[in-house]
């Protein structure tokens, strides 16, 4: 019983200085989470935008959440650097454009649903143990190491199969219970630890799915919706192409029947011309083979046909003259 207060006493120890441990550094931290808030602050004041969501979020971080941040970065201490140095500046442009918001120092609106990855004190005073037990070593975005976790389930199995063979050793009374009694209590409360640990390891990782599965699900949701949009911009795109091609026929149309209508009009034109030309010739014809005839009448004989000089074409009189003789002469001068 006294060994068991014992055992009990020093878990409760070992617990305590871990725990003050962890809070002792993340006290130390906070005040360079602080100051690594005001660089990022000042950054994305001079070089992104100032009234930018991001910018909101940093001002509303806890320690935790700014602690997350500011272990997403390569170097963090960049920040301060950026003034200065342009590589600086261009570094911390593209991790912050990857990691947050794509586009935010082009003021371009942010798209998607991040993961809504663990944060907060009670949090972080849970899992506290897991980075110096090698568990957790990528930060609380991302699940606990599977093969640490496996060494942890490992040694659970281990100490539970010894804590339950000490227990039965010293339960029986049997030689050796002076030690297995005292053992038993040891290897029980060295597996119950184990066992807080992978209880620890297993609610990081639920809350890191969780987390991620929210994530896939908003963004499957935020994709339907713009797919959904796409398509409406693509109805609205092919109904405007429709509408302009209709209205494009129909000025087509309109064009093709004025230029019918114009064509017929010049046509028609061009008809009556060379109806009135042709006209005009015969009322010529008719005169020139009246003068003709007139010269090859005897003086004496000259009477004029007056329908040559009313006739309008078609109705000028058609005279002997037209009628040759076999030698090509007029059929009143034919030589017999």
């Amino acid at each position: 019983m006294l060994h068991q207060n014992l055992v009990r006493a020093v878990s409760i120890t070992l617990f305590l200085s871990l725990f003050c441990i962890f809070c002792s550094q993340a006290m130390a931290k906070t005040d360079d989470y602080e100051s690594f808030r005001q660089d990022l602050i000042t950054f994305i004041e001079i070089y992104g935008d100032a009234e930018s969501e991001l910018m909101l979020d940093v001002l509303a971080m806890s320690s935790a959440e700014l602690e997350a941040y500011y272990s997403m970065f390569s170097d963090p201490t960049l920040f301060a650097q950026a003034n200065e140095q342009a590589d600086a500046r261009q570094v911390l442009r593209q991790e912050l454009n990857s990691l947050f918001s794509p586009g935010l120092l082009t003021h371009a609106a942010a798209s998607g649903f991040p993961p809504d990855y663990p944060s907060g004190g009670n949090y972080a005073t849970y899992t506290a143990t897991l980075p110096g037990l090698g568990i957790m070593l990528a930060g609380p975005t991302n699940r606990t190491d599977a093969s640490a976790v496996g060494g942890a389930w490992i040694a659970f199995d281990v100490l539970e199969f010894l804590a339950l063979t000490a227990q039965a050793v010293c339960d029986a009374a049997l030689l050796g219970a002076p030690v297995a009694c005292p053992l038993a209590g040891v290897a029980n409360a060295a597996a119950r630890a184990d066992q807080v640990v992978l209880q620890q390891a297993d609610y990081q990782d639920a809350l890191i799915d969780g987390a991620e599965i929210e994530g896939a699900y908003e963004n499957t949701l935020i994709i339907i919706g713009q797919e959904n949009d796409l398509n409406t911009d693509l109805a609205a795109h092919d109904l405007n192409i429709d509408t302009d091609l209709a209205a494009h026929d129909l000025n087509i149309d309109t064009d093709l029947i004025t230029h019918d209508t114009d064509i017929k009009a010049l046509l028609a034109n061009l008809q009556g011309a060379v109806d009135e030309n042709q006209r005009l010739i015969k009322i010529t014809m008719s005169r020139q083979l009246e003068i003709i005839r007139l010269l090859i009448t005897p003086s004496g004989r000259r009477v004029i046909n007056a329908d040559v000089l009313t006739c309008t074409g078609d109705d000028c009189p058609e005279y002997p003259a037209l009628q040759l003789c076999p030698n090509g002469s007029l059929s009143w001068n034919c030589k017999k």
